[in-house]
């Protein structure tokens, strides 16, 4: 069974209700984010394609250079009439922590607050000198110089001086120092206490404090006097090889002269008179006691002689005579 309805529909109607649902739908669509990034990709699609047709059709780089000259000329001289660009080529770099120009910089003033190195200083007007810096680079300058030219003259007066005394000679009377006479005629002076003297002449007064060595043979020290020796046991101390020769005080109120080690000692002139062994035995060769003449013989003395002289008899007996007494010239009487 069919059922057939005959109505008549309002267009006007139809038309506010699609509207309704169509803005509806495109307001639940554009709270999505998916969809708005659809139709964001699509968009840019469309104009990028246009964009590149319009490009290919045109001259657009020399129109863009033109475009960009012509903003940025109007750019600097609206916004920074201070700056002329007359260059073609980079003349100032920027950087983060550096500045740097190219090329020669010319200003009319230069104010730097913090330090400046410069390589080459070149100044060509004036300097101001009233100020703390100019006083410290004159002092500087001023103390170089005058050392500079100090050095360089002392260095040509005192060649100049040794020159001339070399093929002059010296002629000077009285050398002083500081108000202290060194030299004065022959003398030198009192305050020199000091000196590396290798050779002098005759000296009539010679004083000398401390210990003194000659020529590594005698030494003077503390009172003593030593020979090949630097250490002197009395006043006078010689050694000669193996042999040590003294002489000085043993005590109070005594003195000595002798050996100070072992050993034989022979006192002479010429020859041998007197000999002392290391235990202190005495032999005399010849004797003299007063005027006369002390000798030994084993027989009655044959030889002239002074009256008085009296030689001992070296081969005693119970018979015979102690010795001999001289009466003069080749008398002798026996003794006993």
């Amino acid at each position: 069974m069919s059922i057939n309805i005959d109505y008549e529909i309002d267009d006007s109607k139809v038309t506010e209700l699609l509207e309704d649902a169509i803005t509806k739908k495109i307001k639940d669509n554009f709270k999505d984010d998916d969809f708005l990034k659809k139709v964001t990709s699509i968009i840019n699609q469309q104009i990028s394609e246009k964009i590149k047709e319009k490009v290919a059709e045109i001259s657009f780089a020399s129109n863009v250079y033109d475009v960009i000259d012509d903003r940025i000329e109007k750019t600097l001289k609206h916004y920074y009439p201070g700056i002329q660009n007359k260059t073609n080529q980079v003349q100032l770099t920027l950087m983060e922590d550096t500045v740097v120009n190219e090329n020669e910089f010319v200003t009319k003033s230069l104010n730097v607050m913090g330090d400046a190195v410069v390589n080459d200083l070149i100044v060509k007007g004036r300097v101001n000198t009233d100020n703390r810096s100019w006083s410290e680079l004159s002092d500087v300058i001023q103390k170089k110089t005058i050392k500079a030219v100090e050095s360089e003259l002392t260095s040509s007066i005192t060649e100049s001086v040794l020159t001339t005394v070399t093929e002059k000679g010296l002629d000077i009377k009285k050398i002083h120092a500081e108000g202290v006479d060194l030299i004065s005629n022959t003398e030198l002076g009192k305050t020199i206490i000091h000196s590396n003297l290798e050779r002098v002449g005759a000296l009539e007064k010679l004083t000398v404090v401390g210990p003194t060595t000659l020529t590594d043979t005698v030494t003077v020290t503390q009172g003593r006097v030593g020979v090949n020796t630097e250490r002197p046991n009395m006043a006078l101390d010689i050694w000669d090889g193996e042999v040590e020769i003294t002489l000085g005080k043993r005590k109070e109120d005594t003195g000595y002269i002798g050996l100070g080690r072992k050993g034989t000692l022979e006192i002479g002139s010429s020859k041998t008179a007197i000999t002392i062994d290391d235990e202190g035995k005495t032999k005399i060769n010849e004797l003299m006691i007063g005027r006369n003449n002390i000798a030994w013989s084993s027989e009655v003395p044959g030889f002239e002689s002074k009256k008085g002289d009296i030689v001992f008899n070296m081969n005693p007996t119970t018979s015979n005579a102690v010795g001999w007494q001289c009466l003069g010239k080749f008398k002798w009487r026996p003794f006993n």
